[in-house]
């Protein structure tokens, strides 16, 4: 008979076990820690900015543009995007539709506007069908 610690096979396997899902928990956490400023994907963005807009803009589509979500930044943009620039990048046609898409409901008779077109732009001027005005008098 031998004088040293004997363990069961079956404890060995767990305590194998429990190390290894310590090492994969470990490598998952460092993983996400190591990136801090890492950005998000279009829907994650796209989910985030429905949040804020539902949550902070009383689903007003009129805020669409206007809504921020850092952590978005496309092509290198700086500061984040803005809910508007993601609807577009969705297909939708103006902040109505983006609002609609957030699962808000559009009042009746509501006319959207623009969406932004890039990151850095809160939201092109209004178009009008109006023609263009005369040039002032020299």
């Amino acid at each position: 008979m031998s004088k040293g610690l004997e363990l069961p096979v079956s404890v060995i396997i767990v305590i194998a076990i429990a190390v290894l899902v310590l090492v994969v928990t470990s490598a998952f956490f460092i993983s996400n820690f190591g990136s801090g400023t890492a950005t998000i994907g279009l829907e994650q963005a796209f989910a985030a900015g429905c949040t804020n807009l539902r949550a902070l803009h009383s689903c007003q589509s009129s805020s669409v543009n206007a809504v921020r979500i850092p952590g978005y930044n496309p092509a290198g943009s700086q500061g984040g995007c803005n809910l508007g620039y993601v609807c577009r990048q969705k297909s939708a046609a103006d902040t109505v539709a983006c609002a609609t898409l957030c699962g808000c409901q559009a009042l009746e008779g509501e006319s959207g506007q623009g969406l932004a077109t890039s990151c850095e732009t809160a939201a092109p001027p209004p178009t009008s069908n109006l023609p263009p005005s005369p040039p002032p008098p020299p």
